[in-house]
């Protein structure tokens, strides 16, 4: 017995059962993958689950073909280019070439981890993360330079940043709390956001904290 006949057989006699017919019919399974496509379309739910299913489909192969596919065609392009340019080379030059291009990656490579090292080591002595300090060995050989220019400016926003608060704070007038007069003081959450060597400057300067912030 179908669902409709089931209906049938037990509504109150006069029912018009157009209306469940028709719901009948809308949410009837497809049978044929016309039906199928014409099935989600009137349907937001579906429609908006096929939409996200194609997105990643379309996403993870587009990841898959440039770790796989892509640099194998960049070298064979690489290759077609160069024998185009040199249709003279020999298999034996080609192998010296090829040995030469490892060699250099290599080389590169070796660079490049030493670079991070070197980076690593100076943001340890400045308070700066040394993860992220890595970043900059895309500046090559400036990338230390870099980092050092970099960290300064942000250092100096920070003390710009805390001397804005603290004179909108107190004006030119020294934070109540006793002690030295002279002392400098800084809320607690302007100096926790201080890196670990500025902070000890701060406090070997004769700097204090600001009581009850």
């Amino acid at each position: 017995m179908t669902v409709m006949e089931w209906i049938k057989a037990n509504a109150k006699d006069g029912a018009n059962l157009a209306e469940v017919e028709e719901m009948l019919d809308r949410s009837k399974l497809p049978e044929t993958k016309e039906q199928a496509w014409d099935f989600i379309q009137k349907n937001q739910v579906f429609r908006s689950a096929l939409d996200a299913e194609v997105s990643r489909a379309t996403a993870a192969h587009d990841v898959k073909f440039m770790e796989n596919k892509f640099p194998d065609i960049l070298k064979a392009e690489r290759e077609k280019l160069l024998k185009e340019l040199n249709p003279q080379e020999t298999p034996e030059k080609k192998e010296i070439r090829e040995i030469r291009e490892e060699l250099a990656a290599a080389k590169r490579e070796k660079e490049e981890n030493a670079r991070k090292d070197i980076l690593r080591k100076k943001a340890a002595e400045i308070g700066f993360d040394p993860l992220r300090a890595e970043k900059y060995s895309v500046f090559g050989d400036n990338a230390e330079a870099q980092l050092l220019e970099d960290h300064q400016y942000m250092t100096g926003f920070v003390k710009t940043e805390l001397e804005k608060e603290t004179k909108k704070r107190f004006g030119n007038t020294t934070p109540a709390g006793g002690g030295n007069p002279n002392q400098k003081k800084m809320p607690v959450e302007a100096f926790n956001a201080l890196s670990p060597k500025d902070r000890a400057a701060f406090m070997a300067a004769g700097g204090g904290l600001e009581e009850g912030v």
